[in-house]
């Protein structure tokens, strides 16, 4: 703390930015060169999806209320003033999708630029192409929903109390941005087990203590995490919005039908 009220906030942020791995900051500015040229029409061609015009209006925190989303509608007031912003939110989507895609990359164990590059860059692209990329209004807040996933995985898989606990938070905090990112933790993690599995010397069981505490707090994590998005759902009024299934989407109850399930197969 007191290094926080003595040094500039320039200074330590310097500081900060010299104590990361060269090789990730290389993987950084690759990640982010790589969306500026997938995303760089929308700089020269704006498109406005049919949501965005909508949303041009909102003038208050009421933006995602009605889907459970309410950490985007605290983003757009709080940190803008309920502007619509496309070419600076587009810039803070690409600085966040570059940081969600080189934290991953670090987590499963990449060390050299290129890897890193490469991993992170297709992880910036994708979430894009799948749902983003259309929706200037989002360009912002959806990145750091799925970098706050990511980094939720990061500190519960330590199998520290602290680190479930701090987890925990990040997954509500994720989930009242963006809720289909709990999908992109769990490969996250998923593909991490996975490496941590194959990938190793003959000796070594397959399945070892650390890996279990992990799964056993990640798990944890985001169990806590989602019942307290849940509570704090319930704690803003959200008069839920049947025409997208949303007054479904907070119930416990009928959340799983395993035979509806199996007869898709």
């Amino acid at each position: 703390m007191r290094s926080l009220a003595a040094i500039p906030l320039d200074h330590l942020l310097a500081d900060g930015w010299r104590r990361i791995n060269p090789a990730l900051k290389k993987g950084f500015f690759a990640a982010a060169v790589v969306n500026v040229l997938a995303f760089g029409f929308e700089m020269t061609n704006l498109t406005l999806h049919h949501d965005d015009v909508l949303q041009i209006f909102i003038q208050d925190t009421i933006l995602g209320h009605y889907l459970g989303r309410f950490g985007v509608g605290w983003l757009h007031y709080y940190t803008q003033g309920a502007y619509f912003m496309p070419f600076l939110q587009m810039v803070e989507g690409i600085v966040l999708m570059s940081a969600y895609g080189v934290l991953v990359a670090h987590f499963w164990g990449l060390k050299r630029p290129l890897d890193i590059a490469i991993v992170a860059a297709i992880l910036c692209v994708f979430p894009y192409m799948a749902s983003t990329y259309q929706y200037n209004t989002s360009m912002a807040t959806y990145p750091l929903a799925h970098l706050l996933a990511a980094a939720a995985i990061v500190s519960a898989s330590r199998a520290t109390i602290a680190g479930a606990a701090v987890g925990a938070l990040l997954i509500t905090a994720a989930l009242s941005i963006y809720q289909a990112v709990i999908a992109n933790a769990a490969t996250i993690f998923i593909l991490w087990l996975l490496q941590k599995s194959l990938f190793k010397e003959r000796s070594e069981p397959f399945v070892s203590a650390a890996m279990v505490k992990a799964t056993v707090a990640v798990a944890l994590a985001a169990v806590l995490g989602g019942l307290l998005y849940l509570f704090c759902v319930s704690l803003v009024d959200v008069q839920y919005d049947a025409e997208q299934a949303a007054d479904k989407a907070f119930s416990l109850s009928g959340g799983i039908d395993l035979a509806a399930g199996a007869m898709q197969f």
